[in-house]
């Protein structure tokens, strides 16, 4: 169970660091974890209420680097990127998330783990089809803008289902 709690703490902190997170999510792991365990990290009583949203990602950023030792910008957060991203991925064609929210996030992604972290040696890549696991989504939403509706981004919707399939097979 705390492999568990600990697990979704890096993943709640990265999709809150990409600009995704679900305050609902947020919630629910709080709650989860206070229920679950004495092994409580004193900003855990931060998130009660929940916080600004300004505020949640220093919190969980916080509370992962220190039992976990996570970091955003780090080879073992590669995995745990891709994981948002998938989850981003399903809400996005499920028209929970806006188009420009998914081009920030992949925006977000490409800068740090193609660009930044671009000379890190990392292990083999978590999609095998020649693209990486950011697929073609920087591509895809290249000269996104405000006008942009899920129904007038036919291409990246297809990317993403695309995606989605091939992160849910890994």
């Amino acid at each position: 169970m705390m492999d568990e709690i600990r697990e979704e703490l890096n993943c709640l902190a990265m999709a809150f660091w990409c600009g995704v997170g679900n305050p609902d999510e947020l919630a629910r792991w709080a709650d989860a974890v206070v229920l679950a365990t004495d092994e409580l990290h004193p900003l855990i009583w931060e998130l009660y209420p929940l916080p600004a949203p300004e505020l949640v990602e220093g919190l969980l950023l916080t509370m992962a680097a220190d039992l976990n030792g996570f970091r955003p910008a780090s080879v073992e957060a590669e995995p745990v990127a891709a994981e948002v991203l998938r989850r981003s991925l399903n809400a996005f064609t499920a028209r929970d998330i806006s188009v420009q929210a998914l081009c920030r996030l992949v925006d977000r992604l490409d800068i740090l783990f193609n660009v930044e972290m671009a000379s890190v040696p990392r292990p083999q890549r978590l999609v095998a089809d020649g693209r990486g696991w950011l697929g073609d989504l920087y591509n895809c939403c290249d000269w996104c803008d405000d006008s942009w509706t899920h129904e007038t981004s036919a291409h990246l919707h297809d990317e993403a289902v695309r995606l989605s399939r091939l992160l849910s097979s890994k």
